[in-house]
């Protein structure tokens, strides 16, 4: 951990000296150097601390690879990806990565195990740390060479494998081809921002496109940041809030989205056939801009705005959204064995969690919104409703379902993301009903077998309150993305009852029907959650705290 530490912080140096093909080398190095401490190898709890030491790492090497060959940003996208949404990652693979090494090359698999639990090894890090003058004399057990060969011999040895025929691309992130095979559904937009420069990699089905954004600078982001005053209680100045956010929105449309929506050629495109569906995979600074939401202005007639020139979705990491979408092909696979004909165009059955009332909280409108599910749904679904439930009685329900509605309380966790919670209730002893959590590590024990959707109508769920981890991408709907559902809608910040209510009823009425369109499609599902927003929107233009919060995450 001290080397890639030590690197993180030559890499802003030789940036800065402007000694790109040293800070490269140092970048790659440190990409492959993470992959030795991947956390998959460890517990969540391990993980999550590993990766908040490593900060701002993926983020500084990607920004230093597009500086140095903006013609090749496959190569910064592999630097990107292959160090941030590390903890969300070990949740939809497990394999170490030599699985096919081991058939073609066993011995070489083995070499890698071995030098990779040496590195690992308390006694390596513990080792490796020791000062030189803590000894009169070195010796070969404690000198730099002798401390720095394990490393060495890793880094040999993965050269060596690299250049085995087949394993070109071995621990490294997708290649130029896979990018583009990602995006034949609709573009992919990387935004990225550190303290040496803000960009964007615009990855379509035949190309991938550099774009520097100077006007992103780093520090306003910052500023802002600070002033998200939105993610406060309900109870503070709206107006003021309201006036903030709007500043913030255009802001954003200014300096970041129109400069990517015109290189990707959807500005400029005044009246398409069908809007096209676009991915948003924020990283360093800009984890947690509201990208979907930017506007020019909030003019009635403005049609520059994203949701008048997209159907937006967002993703921790394109690895998440592959295994997303192998999640759909299996489910689409289930169905399609099914002798019911309209089993074969939906999710299975749909499990609707409600808390009236909660220990410690205020009381939610559930009538309502059970009301808003029974009324779009047209009872072409089984519907288990559970009221006033256990975190275990509905971790127990979601294992079946298709569709998964919960409304309730969540709440981000400023400690520790992983322990970022929807509150339920239990009843002790005594008798006294306290609160019961459902967290994402709780999340991440799912064994999911027909989980399509996720409706997350809860405050925060898709809230990250952990700065050192912001680039994790932890927090409830990704959470409950790795673990099985490729289609999740959550909130960026608190939300009103109210609002809640509408965007459920107008989300599952477009979903649901009319028609007999196939409510396993991907577009569907995403264009259902923007038609919601954009109703609400209408009605509250200039409140963007009432609707800016809600958001489609997945495939």
């Amino acid at each position: 951990m001290h080397k890639i530490k030590c690197a993180a912080g030559c890499l802003r140096i030789l940036h800065r000296l402007d000694k790109l093909d040293e800070a490269a080398r140092i970048a790659r190095e440190v990409t492959d150097f993470l992959a030795v401490l991947n956390p998959r190898w460890l517990g969540h709890r391990d993980s999550t601390f590993l990766m908040s030491v490593f900060n701002g790492v993926p983020s500084d090497a990607f920004a230093v690879m597009l500086q140095h060959d903006p013609t090749k940003p496959h190569l910064a996208l592999q630097c990107l990806e292959g160090g941030r949404a590390v903890v969300l990652g070990r949740r939809t693979d497990g394999e170490d990565g030599t699985k096919g090494l081991k058939d073609l090359r066993p011995e070489l698999a083995e070499e890698f195990r071995q030098l990779t639990g040496v590195l690992r090894s308390p006694t390596y890090e513990a080792t490796n740390s020791l000062p030189k003058n803590v000894v009169n004399e070195p010796t070969p057990d404690n000198d730099s060479r002798g401390r720095n060969k394990p490393l060495q011999d890793y880094l040999s040895c993965l050269a060596t494998i690299r250049a085995t025929k087949g394993f070109e691309d071995f621990l490294l992130g997708p290649s130029e081809q896979e990018l583009m095979a990602c995006a034949t559904e609709g573009p992919i937009f990387f935004v990225n921002s550190s303290h040496l420069r803000s960009d964007a990699v615009i990855v379509s089905r035949n190309r991938i496109k550099t774009l520097q954004l100077p006007e992103l600078c780093g520090e306003e982001i910052l500023k802002w940041s600070k002033k998200t005053a939105w993610s406060g209680s309900p109870n503070d100045d709206q107006a003021l809030i309201n006036m903030e956010l709007r500043s913030y929105l255009t802001w954003i449309w200014k300096v970041c989205v129109k400069p990517i929506l015109e290189e990707a050629g959807i500005l400029n495109c005044q009246c398409p056939q069908k809007l096209p569906r676009v991915w948003w995979i924020r990283s360093g600074l800009a984890s947690s801009m509201p990208l979907h939401a930017a506007t020019e202005n909030f003019k009635e007639s403005s049609r520059n705005n994203v949701y008048s020139r997209t159907i937006s979705s967002y993703v921790p990491s394109l690895q998440l959204l592959r295994a997303s979408r192998d999640r759909i092909l299996d489910v689409q696979t289930q169905s399609a064995s099914s002798p019911d004909e309209d089993r074969r165009r939906r999710p299975g059955n749909l499990l609707l969690a409600t808390m009236a009332t909660t220990p410690g909280f205020g009381d939610l409108d559930v009538k309502a919104e059970i009301g808003a599910v029974r009324a779009a749904a047209h009872n072409r679904f089984e519907l288990n409703l559970i009221k006033q439930p256990s975190a275990g009685k509905v971790t127990a329900a979601i294992e079946d379902c298709g569709i998964f509605h919960v409304s309730c309380h969540g709440e981000p966790s400023r400690l520790d993301p992983l322990m970022s919670h929807l509150v339920f209730e239990k009843t002790v002893e005594s008798g006294i009903r306290v609160q019961d959590f459902l967290s994402i590590q709780h999340v991440f024990q799912l064994k999911l077998r027909h989980a399509f959707i996720a409706v997350l109508s809860a405050c925060s769920t898709a809230r990250n309150e952990v700065d050192p981890l912001q680039d994790e991408a932890l927090h409830l709907a990704s959470g409950f993305q790795a673990a099985g559902f490729p289609h999740v809608v959550a909130c960026l910040w608190p939300s009103m009852n109210d609002d809640c209510v509408s965007i459920t009823g107008w989300f599952y009425t477009s979903l649901f029907g009319p028609g007999e369109e196939n409510m396993l499609d991907s577009r569907r599902i995403a264009e259902a959650m923007r038609e919601s927003v954009v109703t609400l929107r209408s009605q509250k233009r200039k409140r963007p705290l009432e609707w800016a919060q809600f958001a489609h995450f997945g495939a």
